[in-house]
């Protein structure tokens, strides 16, 4: 027997995810692990049109099942009475999930498990790709899953993926008129009245130079969707990162939302038994009280939170400067030699602007080589500070598509922060390849191979004639063991490496 199931306290992403997973497994029952969110008890209430095909946990036979598919989920904490059977010899785990592969503690035998926005996203665009047909009816359902888990398509985890499986959806016939409806519900009296007394006991903390708010309270009864507390907090307040912790009777729900890289989410939410992602995670725990809660929560965040880099962890320094009466000529042996794309130009010891190898190329083209820099570099520019965020320097290099940022201290220049420089910190622990900075071999057989192989014999002998023609080529090494090419010749292609790992 198959059975299609998610984690417990269910959320409209689970249910549109439920919905897709049954269209790829037809002959799997569709089974809920635990209690749903109140906003999916309301839907369900109200849309009796929507009538779909779920069992009864407690009418289903544990043992008989053979495949387990389980959506939006990777923790056997969070799946109820099913992680009874996880170990059982002969059963299949099979996993759709959003959040990051090492959130929870099931190894699937199938499944896909990448980041994205939401894990209807991820199953809708199976059914896409495979060409299964989904109604109105359905693809509506999991169009508020999509909407439910990535804010309308506007929270920071959304992906290019979630807008393909919305639209795809759009055109199966999705109702919006829906999808809105029980996307924006109106607070209840216990929900403001919730919200109230967790905005009094809003505390934000320096951590590392991260800003982290807490806020917490208690109440005497189950209430529901406190995600959407979570984030009309963080709106309302303009929070970068937020905790809210809410006692329960017995247990205690904590929902957490994160706006930078230095507090993943998903992460610390992972210490108390719940799952995420970097940017929206939540836990139930319980056997704690929320003092108890609240005191590992502290601890947990000194442990996790990442301190804040700023512009003084990336900058170089000290800077390599071009003086302003600098030829075009002079400037381009100079950015060749320290192997950079831009320096910044000085004049009477001040900075006046930023001179880049693509301006210099233009202006020896033209045959301007003898005028200054002074005629050609940007004389508009943003500076930093050594203590400047590096989301405001990655806003500045990344959104104006700019080559590199100054960093003064008062009016002295201290350092410099190239789009390399950016770019090695945004993706740390992956591998960046800088071909500039990289004495890569050239394998110029293969290449002389290749060209014999797509090219006529006319065309390679014209490029052996080109290449045997004088092009000013100096042989002299720069300090740094590079050579190039001084006059605008054309090099042989199979012989002449000179231009190898500039880009």
């Amino acid at each position: 027997m198959d059975v299609i199931t998610t984690h417990v306290n269910a959320d409209f992403d689970c249910l549109g995810a439920m919905v897709a997973a049954g269209k790829l497994y037809p002959d799997a029952l569709m089974v809920f692990s635990g209690s749903q969110e109140k906003s999916m008890r309301d839907f369900f209430l109200k849309s009796t049109s929507y009538v779909l095909n779920f069992t009864r946990l407690k009418d289903i036979d544990l043992n008989s099942v053979t495949r387990l598919i389980m959506v939006d989920c990777q923790h056997s904490a969070r799946i109820g009475r099913f992680a009874e059977i996880l170990k059982k010899p002969g059963l299949d785990v099979i996993v759709y999930d959003h959040h990051p592969e090492s959130s929870g503690d099931i190894k699937p035998a199938g499944g896909v498990i990448r980041e994205c926005g939401s894990s209807t996203a991820i199953l809708t665009l199976i059914l896409r790709e495979r060409g299964i047909e989904v109604n109105p009816t359905e693809a509506t359902l999991m169009m508020m899953g999509i909407y439910e888990d990535t804010g309308s398509l506007i929270f920071p985890s959304t992906t290019v993926d979630d807008y393909h499986a919305a639209a795809w959806l759009l055109e199966k016939g999705a109702n919006l008129n829906t999808v809105a409806d029980f996307s924006t519900q109106e607070l209840t009296s216990e929900q403001v009245s919730l919200l109230n007394d967790l905005l009094k006991s809003l505390k934000t903390s320096d951590l590392k130079g991260v800003a982290v708010s807490i806020a917490h309270a208690s109440v005497d009864h189950y209430i529901g969707d406190i995600a959407v507390l979570a984030h009309m907090m963080r709106d309302m307040e303009n929070l970068q990162a937020l905790f809210i912790a809410v006692g329960m009777g017995s247990r205690v729900y904590i929902v957490a939302r994160s706006r930078i890289p230095e507090v993943n989410v998903g992460e610390i939410m992972h210490d108390f038994g719940g799952g995420g992602h970097a940017t929206a995670a939540s836990a139930t725990v319980r056997e704690l009280t929320l003092h108890q809660v609240l005191a590992k929560l502290d601890q947990t965040l000194r442990d996790r939170v990442n301190p804040r880099r700023v512009a003084r962890d990336l900058m170089a320094t000290p800077v390599k400067t071009i003086p302003s009466a600098t030829t075009i000529t002079e400037a381009e042996e100079l950015l060749t030699r320290y192997n950079v794309n831009a320096m910044p130009v000085m004049a009477d010891g001040v900075m006046s602007g930023i001179i880049s190898r693509n301006i210099v190329e233009k202006a020896l083209y033209h045959g301007l080589g003898h005028l200054p820099v002074s005629e050609y570099m940007h004389t508009e520019y943003v500076q930093a500070a050594p203590d400047t965020p590096i989301h405001e320097i990655q806003e500045y290099i990344v959104g104006h598509d700019r080559r590199l940022m100054p960093v003064f201290e008062l009016d002295e220049l201290v350092g410099i922060i190239t789009r390399t420089d950016l770019l090695r910190y945004m993706y740390a622990g992956d591998e960046l390849y800088d071909l500039a900075r990289d004495n890569l071999p050239v394998r110029s057989r293969e290449v002389e191979r290749l060209m014999n192989r797509l090219l006529s014999p006319r065309v390679v002998q014209i490029l052996r004639d080109l290449g045997k023609r004088p092009h000013g080529h100096s042989g002299q090494d720069d300090s740094l063991g590079n050579h190039h090419h001084r006059g605008r010749g054309t090099p042989d292609p199979l012989q002449c490496q000179c231009h190898a790992g500039y880009g």
